[in-house]
């Protein structure tokens, strides 16, 4: 049994939780999926190759590194023992992927982008402009 995640502004495209598996089955305790930048109308942006990346950090801040909620992929048994550090507020991803990362350092990325980000989701979203930047200065991380 797995857990995916789900912000209310996002989806998922059709094989994103058979990747997750898929990764998991190979032995990984969890994995996350990249991401497409969406506008607020719908219309795609771009691959997120800047900021949520998992093991390459942010390329604003290279100390920093981020997963989306709704890239996770993670066993049930990894998510009954962290998901106390689930803590429902904004960022909340930030935490939990620092807890998975310090109790369960098995883990890879799918190396998909399958999971699509909708921009504009909260006051605090970062604009389609960071993207567009980010991405100039990073290619592709696959």
């Amino acid at each position: 049994m797995l857990f995916c995640y789900l912000d209310e502004d996002n989806w998922f495209d059709s094989n994103h939780v058979e990747t997750i598996v898929n990764k998991l089955e190979a032995g990984y305790d969890w994995t996350y999926s990249f991401r497409k930048i969406y506008n607020k109308d719908g219309e795609f942006v771009c691959e997120d190759n800047c900021e949520s990346l998992g093991k390459w950090p942010v390329y604003v801040n290279p100390s920093l590194y981020h997963i989306d909620t709704s890239s996770f992929g993670i066993r049930r048994s990894v998510a009954l023992a962290v998901g106390h550090s689930w803590y429902g507020q904004w960022g909340a991803d930030r935490q939990f992927f620092g807890t998975l990362k310090q109790h369960f350092r098995n883990f890879e990325g799918t190396r998909q982008y399958t999971s699509n980000y909708r921009l504009d989701g909260n006051p605090k979203s970062v604009t389609e402009e960071f993207f567009i930047q980010g991405n100039s200065d990073r290619k592709s991380v696959v």
